[in-house]
């Protein structure tokens, strides 16, 4: 995309259709395309970068992003002139077919096509991770700086909330402590926990008496070697937000075998992490210890329903291999109905 144009313009939407906006925008071939022509983006390309949202596979949930984005317009002031248009000629989805087709705007062609100097390239699959609006825009300010060898970015604070959409109070002094808080923090943490091709050294600010007026941001680019320690870095909070989670289950009891086998119980004793995952700590009879590993949520909850089973096989006429095959539904509609009958007797 063309530089300071698109990089600094106002966007007024979510941290969701601002993730898809840049995925359409990642279709085109910006230096050799001279005309905008019907382009398409996936469905599972979409499921990637939006793997934080629970309805990405849901068929009113698209055609909500749909509409939305067919409404949003892209607005730029560089003080002389302002100029807002709308991003697509149109956008349409087929309920059989597994992908979203559009087409872009004509008029934005001087910013997306042909361009051979001063734009900004990046994988926008870089951003997949990030939950913020605000981090994504700063990112990709921090990419145009550094692409016409500046490491140093010297922005009027005024400026800055107007450039993100942030409503005009927020440039006062009274809320740069939630600005700071809500926004700057978070983009240090985003910053330092995800392998981006740029470093951020510092955030200064810079006070007219006591009202703060810019803002000053230096960075670099990253090496290889702190791209990755920034992915490992993430990984491991992941691996460890899950281990918390899942300390619920300790003091259940699971089995490998028929349950009412004592030599096939297993009690969970406690819940860990390391650089390969996360892991639930079982023990048996014999005091034997053996890791469960878990690589992600859905596997912790299929260690909840195995334990749910192994309780409903032990105090039920059912067998284990009855009770595994029934539906997480039926099951807890099962066991409800079992603590009735045991309320009525």
């Amino acid at each position: 995309m063309q530089l300071n144009d698109f990089s600094y313009a106002r966007f007024n939407m979510s941290v969701s259709e601002f993730k898809i906006l840049l995925a359409m925008f990642a279709t085109l071939d910006s230096v050799n395309q001279s005309e905008f022509i019907e382009q398409e983006v996936t469905t599972r390309e979409l499921a990637e970068i939006l793997q934080h949202e629970k309805n990405i596979n849901n068929e009113s949930y698209l055609y909500d992003i749909m509409q939305k984005l067919a409404e949003k317009t892209y607005f730029s002031d560089n003080g002389e002139s302002a100029i807002a248009v709308p991003f697509f000629k149109y956008i349409k989805k087929q309920d059989d077919k597994a992908f979203l087709k559009f087409k872009f705007n004509d008029t934005l062609k001087p910013f997306l096509l042909e361009l051979r100097r001063d734009f900004v390239k990046f994988n926008y699959t870089e951003i997949k991770d990030l939950r913020s609006f605000y981090s994504i825009r700063l990112y990709i300010m921090l990419l145009t700086e550094l692409r016409q060898n500046r490491q140093c970015l010297v922005i009027d604070y005024k400026t800055l909330c107007d450039t993100l959409g942030l409503p005009r109070h927020r440039a006062e002094r009274k809320d740069f402590g939630v600005f700071n808080q809500k926004i700057l923090t978070n983009f240090r943490k985003d910053m330092l926990l995800n392998a981006f091709n740029v470093e951020l050294l510092d955030i200064q600010t810079e006070k007219v008496g006591k009202k703060v007026d810019k803002l000053i941001f230096t960075f670099d680019y990253k090496g290889i070697n702190k791209r990755l320690e920034g992915q490992n870095k993430r990984l491991m909070a992941r691996y460890r937000n899950i281990a918390d989670k899942a300390r619920y289950l300790i003091g259940e009891s699971l089995s490998m075998g028929k349950a009412k086998d004592f030599r096939n119980v297993w009690k969970i004793i406690d819940t860990s992490h390391n650089e390969n995952g996360v892991f639930i700590l079982v023990e048996n009879w014999r005091a034997y210890r053996v890791k469960i590993p878990c690589r992600d949520w859905n596997a912790v909850k299929h260690i909840e329903h195995l334990c749910n089973t192994y309780k409903a096989a032990l105090y039920t006429r059912l067998t284990f291999g009855d009770i595994e095959a029934m539906s997480a539904e039926k099951l807890e509609l099962y066991e409800k109905g079992k603590a009735l009958k045991s309320l009525l007797k």
